[in-house]
């Protein structure tokens, strides 16, 4: 006859330790492919995009609240138009809050880099400013 295995603090300290470190580096991995996916271009809405999510979302609020005073006021129930203002709110942030291709048509021309080299530092310009204001300050008390 086999005795059952009893199972030690330690077993049970060892096992939860395991599942506290999966668990961790599950999340660690997931917080890394959620940022991963917000550096991509297509995550960013441009500047014309922007302008025309918030056109819609000011419709888009403005409609749900003319139609849920209009519903309220028939029906007598104040709920009604709170309740059509909140699944207004949700679906404007749903339709706008995401940046849709509809709302990333023109994208930003960002001008080439230039050398430092070729055009200068601009921190060296600056420090030649400061250089020349100095020596004409000097020049100046000589005279």
């Amino acid at each position: 006859m086999q005795q059952p295995k009893q199972n030690s603090a330690r077993d049970t300290d060892d096992s939860v330790s395991e599942f506290v470190l999966r668990t961790v580096c599950s999340v660690e991995m997931s917080l890394a492919s959620i940022t991963d996916w917000f550096k991509f271009e297509w995550a960013y809405m441009d500047y014309e995009g922007q302008k025309s999510s918030e056109r819609l979302y000011q419709r888009t609020i403005l409609l749900a609240a003319a139609v849920g005073f209009v519903v309220g006021y028939y029906f007598q129930q104040f709920s009604y138009t709170v309740g059509a203002l909140g699944v207004g709110s949700i679906l404007s942030a749903i339709l706008c809050g995401i940046p849709w291709p509809t709302f990333r048509k023109h994208p930003l021309k960002w001008q080439p880099v230039r050398d430092a080299e070729e055009n200068g530092d601009p921190a060296d310009v600056q420090n030649d400013a400061k250089k020349t204001s100095v020596d004409a300050k000097k020049k100046k008390k000589q005279k």
